[in-house]
């Protein structure tokens, strides 16, 4: 049972700013199988990068004027957990986009597309934490080190 609203808590009495960690939460293992079965998906994003120092130093090693008119873009990866809820049905819809291009190319434990969408849903909307001892429905955001959101 839900016991407390978190808009409730001062947080200006706070000494330290609340983090929400999944850790032991009970949506903690969701999160994890679900990572399980998206993370191969990053094989086919042609933007990711799984080794930042090659791809560093291959820039590097690239001349100037070539790199005249590209632009590009960095992530902080821990500030974009914090926003990941405003548009989660968003989020939610192009992981299963591209999870309906290559089911059947990745790991996917016999499960189906259906169940991967209950796995995202569920774990990106039910986040429960305990604070001062009183148990609370995380209702905006997602939690700290949520295995799927990293």
């Amino acid at each position: 049972k839900v016991t407390g609203n978190i808009k409730n808590v001062r947080l200006k009495d706070l000494k330290v700013r609340p983090i929400v960690s999944c850790s032991g939460s009970p949506t903690e293992k969701i999160g994890i199988l679900t990572a399980h079965l998206i993370t191969p998906l990053l094989e086919f994003l042609p933007m990711n990068m799984s080794n930042i120092h090659e791809h560093s130093v291959a820039l590097n090693a690239m001349e100037r004027e070539s790199l005249v008119g590209y632009k590009f873009y960095t992530a902080d990866v821990p500030a974009l957990l914090t926003n990941v809820t405003i548009a989660i049905d968003m989020c939610i819809s192009n992981i299963l986009d591209l999870a309906h291009d290559h089911w059947h190319e990745i790991n996917n434990l016999g499960l189906k597309l259906e169940d991967l969408k209950d796995l995202l849903e569920v774990g990106f909307t039910n986040t429960f934490l305990i604070f001062n001892r009183r148990l609370y429905w995380q209702i905006q955001g997602v939690f700290m080190a949520y295995c799927p959101s990293l």
